[in-house]
C-alpha cells in the first residue's frame, strides 16, 4: 500500500495454494505508506466481499506491518475498522 492499493492475493488464492507464489512475485512499491487507505481497501475488497472468498461468519484479523509513519490522513478508518469487526486494536512499536 503505497500511493495506490491493490490486492496481491485473495482468500480464494490462499485456498487454491496460490497466495505464497503471488506474494513472492509482488514487487515492493517503494514510495509512500497509505496505511489508512489500505485498511479501507482491505475491508471493502477482501473482508466484506464474498467474491474474494471471504466467509461472512469467520472471525477476521488484520495484521499490518508498517514503518509507522502513514502518509495519508486517518479519516476514521482505523477506528472504523475496530468497530466494524468488533475487535480490539493492538499496537507494537520499535525504534530499531
Amino acid at each position: 500500500f503505497s500511493t495506490t492499493c491493490r490486492t496481491v492475493f485473495s482468500f480464494k488464492d490462499y485456498v487454491n495454494g496460490m497466495a505464497r507464489k503471488r506474494l513472492h512475485e509482488e514487487a515492493h512499491m517503494k514510495t509512500l505508506t497509505h496505511t489508512h487507505g489500505a485498511i479501507r481497501f482491505t475491508l471493502d475488497n477482501l473482508f466484506n466481499n464474498e467474491e474474494s472468498g471471504a466467509n461472512p461468519e469467520a472471525t477476521k484479523a488484520l495484521v499490518i506491518i508498517t514503518d509507522g509513519a502513514p502518509s495519508d490522513l486517518d479519516r476514521g478508518w482505523g477506528s472504523e475498522f475496530t468497530k466494524e469487526l468488533s475487535q480490539s486494536r493492538f499496537n507494537a512499536a520499535s525504534d530499531k
